[in-house]
């Protein structure tokens, strides 16, 4: 009943880019269910940066970074696919960086890039403080260092986690932050 939404680009092997008209909707559809990995993290890195630049022009024009609720359900759906493969979780709830979009906006603000970004890392962290939470004490505990890919995942997602769990930047993050320090065996972690 509803026109079908394409995953284009599937299985290649060099870097393109399809200029095609995707609404908010179709992304987050394509973040949560899309079969191809690649796919599933550029959609959601798309949306990611077409949210915060809204929020961005927000902040510039004086008014509130209000993260849009259609990416913080899609970051949720990610994040219940999280134990599938820790390391690609990890990437899938990680917002594009500061850099990234000051290259996508013209002129780039730095003030209310990190705003805005900040206001929607602690949109996500509140939505689904006790997911983060569950998944971060279920990943810690007493694993031992080793250097493979699984562990390296492991600790790549315990820390995304710690940092939607820190993200309120108040005494109970800073000892959260603290205590995960004074306990790491390792410097990833």
């Amino acid at each position: 009943e509803e026109p079908p939404l394409l995953s284009l680009g599937r299985h290649f092997s060099a870097p393109v880019h399809f200029m095609v008209p995707v609404d908010r909707k179709s992304l987050a559809t394509l973040m949560a269910r899309d079969t191809d990995s690649f796919n599933r993290w550029e959609a959601g890195q798309a949306l990611a940066t077409d949210v915060l630049r809204q929020m961005t022009d927000a902040v510039r024009s004086g008014g509130a970074a209000t993260a849009d609720p259609t990416y913080v359900e899609a970051v949720g759906q990610a994040l219940s696919r999280a134990d599938e493969d820790h390391a690609f979780a990890a990437q899938m709830l990680a917002p594009p960086l500061e850099n990234e979009l000051a290259l996508a906006l013209s002129p780039p603000d730095p003030d209310a890039i990190h705003t805005a970004r900040t206001a929607l890392i602690r949109a996500v962290a509140t939505m689904y403080a006790k997911q983060f939470e569950a998944l971060y004490k279920k990943l810690g505990g007493e694993h031992a260092f080793t250097a493979d890919a699984k562990a390296a995942g492991r600790r790549a997602l315990r820390n995304a986690c710690l940092r939607y769990l820190t993200s309120a930047d108040d005494e109970a993050a800073a000892a959260r932050a603290h205590e995960h320090y004074r306990t790491a065996t390792n410097m990833t972690d």
